[in-house]
C-alpha cells in the first residue's frame, strides 16, 4: 500500500483526511513537511500536528 493512501488525522482541525495529498491540498502545506511530522522528525508544521489514522482514536476520514 502506498503511504499517500493512508488516512491522516490532524489534531488542530479534529479531522481525518483520506491521504497526505488531501492534507497538502486542503491546508496548503508541503508534503515533505507533513511526512516529517508523521515520522516523528518534526513536532508540527505551520502549527499543525499529524498522526496516522487509528479507528479507535480518531474520527472517520472525510471525503475531500
Amino acid at each position: 500500500m502506498d503511504s499517500t493512501s493512508k488516512p491522516v488525522y490532524c489534531k488542530e482541525k479534529d479531522m481525518t483526511f483520506p491521504s497526505i495529498n488531501s492534507v497538502v491540498m486542503t491546508l496548503g502545506l508541503k508534503y515533505v513537511a507533513v511526512r516529517k511530522v508523521l515520522a516523528g522528525v518534526a513536532k508540527t508544521h505551520k502549527g499543525y500536528t499529524f498522526e496516522w489514522y487509528e479507528p479507535s482514536k480518531h474520527p472517520a476520514p472525510t471525503k475531500i
